[in-house]
């Protein structure tokens, strides 16, 4: 039996019902994992850092190895990236930034769009574009509404892996703020 520890449990302690107290969780979701990996005959997880990680919280199993999760980057040689700034009306001299993410609270993208906010009025060059769906969306939208930066904030909806590769290229940096990757396969698929 194969345990692949691909997340940082704790930090989705939020999805608890209300009544439990965050603290409680978080020690309940490290534990449940760490006993399942104890059981496993091998621990694979994706980075040396996550497995030193997880043998502080109590991974005891003698086969653990780190193995990085590859990705195809053949898939990304054909992107187009100015079929999708044609598609929002971004000009060239126009930077901008690209996220594809889920809109959870885990990811951290209320503090992303905060940040973006403070370097879009910096810089008026700047635009950015905000792809993939989730229960923030519409905060993040009315957000955007109340600080009145509709026209320089573009919310796509979700973006199919098929397309993926035509946002990353159109964009001219890519932004993430996530606390909880292990895998952080968003960054590979971003370069």
């Amino acid at each position: 039996l194969v345990f692949t520890w691909h997340t940082l449990y704790d930090q989705y302690a939020h999805f608890a019902p209300f009544f439990i107290p965050k603290r409680m969780a978080e020690w309940w979701s490290i534990s449940n994992a760490v006993r399942f990996a104890n059981k496993a005959d091998y621990v694979i997880a994706p980075t040396p850092s996550v497995v030193e990680i997880i043998k502080k919280w109590g991974v005891k199993n003698s086969f653990i190895k780190d193995v990085p999760t590859g990705i195809n980057e053949d898939v990304f040689l054909d992107a187009d990236g100015q079929s999708i700034r044609k598609r929002y009306g971004i000009s060239e001299d126009e930077i901008l930034l690209i996220l594809v993410s889920r809109f959870t609270s885990e990811k951290n993208v209320e503090f992303l769009l905060n940040s973006v906010i403070l370097a879009l009025k910096q810089n008026s060059k700047i635009k950015f574009l905000a792809g993939g769906d989730g229960n923030l969306l519409d905060s993040l939208k009315n957000l955007v509404e109340k600080e009145e930066l509709a026209d320089r904030i573009i919310f796509p909806g979700f973006i199919g892996n098929n397309i993926k590769k035509n946002y990353y290229a159109a964009g001219d940096m890519f932004v993430f703020a996530s606390k909880s990757e292990t895998q952080g396969m968003i960054i590979s698929e971003a370069l």
